[in-house]
């Protein structure tokens, strides 16, 4: 019998997978051009998570998701930043599977975690409500837990059984989520 894991294909620690792809990512003192997006993982109350080149101001040290938009799609990087300036990127494949993941983890790791909800439909059954922008294998594993209820553009519902509600909990922890109080 395979693990959930091996058959959805997500990490079972999204920080810890965050942790390993940024410290083994190749980085690179050129930059092409400084005409890119930054991922905003730091901030809880972003309006908006990508930030524009001119409203870069506050950008803290360390590595940031960045993405260029181009004619045919969008490049991702890693953009390490010293001072709110860029000093070295690591480009990645443009699967968006992996930026996505890396803004989850980013969250996760900066304490600023995604959020999901948890409640309760009747004396037997729970609903977990999560936000859409999760990478496929970890949606993958929310068709798992339960039962689809819901699909709406900003969220996912999945309806399931109130014994599993601990497991899920640590399941959608360990995949970097946190649960709303």
């Amino acid at each position: 019998m395979r693990s959930l894991q091996a058959w959805s294909g997500a990490p079972f620690n999204t920080g810890d997978w965050t942790r390993t792809f940024v410290k083994e990512a190749t980085y690179s003192r050129q930059i092409p051009n400084n005409d890119f997006e930054c991922f905003n993982h730091w901030s809880r109350k972003a309006s908006t998570r990508w930030i524009a080149t001119e409203q870069r101001g506050t950008i803290p040290d360390g590595v940031v998701l960045t993405r260029t938009r181009t004619p045919v799609g969008s490049l991702f990087a890693l953009t390490r930043f010293d001072e709110g300036q860029p000093v070295s990127l690591a480009e990645f494949s443009n699967e968006r599977r992996i930026s996505t993941r890396l803004a989850l983890g980013l969250r996760a790791l900066h304490d600023n975690p995604a959020r999901f909800r948890l409640s309760l439909a009747s004396d037997d059954e729970c609903v977990v409500i999560v936000t859409r922008y999760l990478p496929p294998e970890e949606t993958m594993v929310l068709h798992a837990l339960g039962r689809v209820r819901d699909v709406t553009q900003h969220s996912l519902a999945v309806s399931l059984d109130r014994a599993l509600v601990d497991p899920a909990v640590q399941v959608l922890s360990a995949l970097g989520l946190k649960q709303d109080e």
